[in-house]
């Protein structure tokens, strides 16, 4: 991403979730007292980034971060604009992609917080894959871990 273009959408995304409420920053994997999104250490990472609008306002995202051959991703959903389809879109946008350069990598997770259920219905609908040995439990709480990997497509 050209640095003007990332520094802009860095902007929008802090935006967006700036908007969350506490339950919705758990969501994403937050402690409670953490404020921020990324680091700027963290943001190099970010190698794709869809922002997904209605009108002209930001909504929703979705962030593939990859260091080498593995990655991540993370999305949320404007507070307010829940429950409208938007974490399905933007979600989607980001899976096609990982979809379609899934041969770079050699695997993508998608974390999830187990009490998040439209976050694990999203990872179902776009055929992320189950893979309980890389569940995780932190002081946020447990997460379930599904994943896309070239060596199960």
């Amino acid at each position: 991403m050209p640095r003007n273009e990332n520094l802009e959408s860095t902007r929008i995304v802090n935006e967006i979730v700036a908007t969350l409420n506490k339950e919705e920053r758990k969501n994403m994997g937050f402690k409670p007292d953490e404020r921020g999104y990324l680091s700027r250490q963290q943001e190099k990472f970010v190698i794709k980034r869809f922002i997904l609008k209605k009108d002209k306002l930001p909504v929703a995202f979705f962030d593939i971060l990859a260091d080498g051959i593995s990655g991540t991703v993370c999305y949320a959903v404007r507070h307010g604009y829940h429950g409208k389809g938007y974490g399905s879109k933007v979600a989607e946008l980001g899976s096609n992609w990982i979809d379609e350069h899934l041969q770079d990598y050699d695997n993508i997770a998608f974390a999830v917080l187990e009490t998040n259920k439209p976050s694990i219905k999203i990872a179902k609908k776009f055929n992320w894959h189950r893979c309980k040995s890389r569940d995780y439990t932190n002081s946020v709480g447990k997460f379930i871990v599904f994943v896309k990997s070239k060596h199960w497509n």
